[in-house]
C-alpha cells in the first residue's frame, strides 16, 4: 500500500516550475504509485493563485497543463473539519496542517519556514515534516 503525504504548495512549485532535481524522487515515487499525495479544493486553488504570479511570467509555464498534472497525481479529500490545536504564523499553511492532522496524514513535505518552526511540536502529534531533499521513498 502506497505511503500517504501532504505537499506545501512550494513543492509544487518547485516541479511545476523549476523542475528540481532535489525533489524528483518524491514526483518519480508519486507517479510510480509508491507515495499518494492528499489535496483538497483549497490547496487546488491556492497552487491556482499562486501560478498566475506575475513572478512566474518569465517561465512560460503551461498553466492548464500544470493543474491537470496535479489532479491526475492528487487524490482529493473534503477541507479539513478537525483544526490542529496549535496555530501557525501563516494562515496559509495552516490549512496544511490540518488537513495532515485531520486525516491522520504523518507526513507533510514543506520547505517553509512557518512549517518547520512548528516541527517539534507537528511530530509531538504524529505530523513528521521534512524538507524534500530530506524524505526518502
Amino acid at each position: 500500500m502506497p505511503s500517504s503525504i501532504v505537499l506545501d504548495t512550494n513543492i509544487w512549485i518547485d516541479k511545476l516550475i523549476f523542475d528540481d532535481k532535489h525533489i524528483q524522487h518524491i514526483f518519480t515515487a508519486i507517479e510510480n504509485n509508491t507515495l499518494q499525495v492528499y489535496v483538497c479544493e483549497k490547496m487546488f486553488e491556492e497552487l491556482k493563485r499562486v501560478l498566475h504570479y506575475p513572478q512566474f511570467d518569465k517561465f512560460n509555464i503551461n498553466i492548464e497543463k500544470s493543474l491537470e498534472y496535479f489532479n491526475q497525481y492528487s487524490h482529493y479529500k473534503p477541507h479539513p473539519k478537525i483544526n490542529f490545536p496549535h496555530k501557525c504564523k501563516d494562515k496559509d499553511d495552516q490549512l496544511f496542517i490540518d488537513f495532515c492532522y485531520s486525516y491522520n496524514i504523518n507526513t507533510l513535505i514543506s520547505k517553509d519556514m512557518h512549517i518547520l518552526k512548528m516541527k517539534k511540536t507537528l511530530n509531538k502529534l504524529g505530523i513528521i515534516t521534512n524538507l524534500p531533499q530530506n524524505y526518502f521513498t
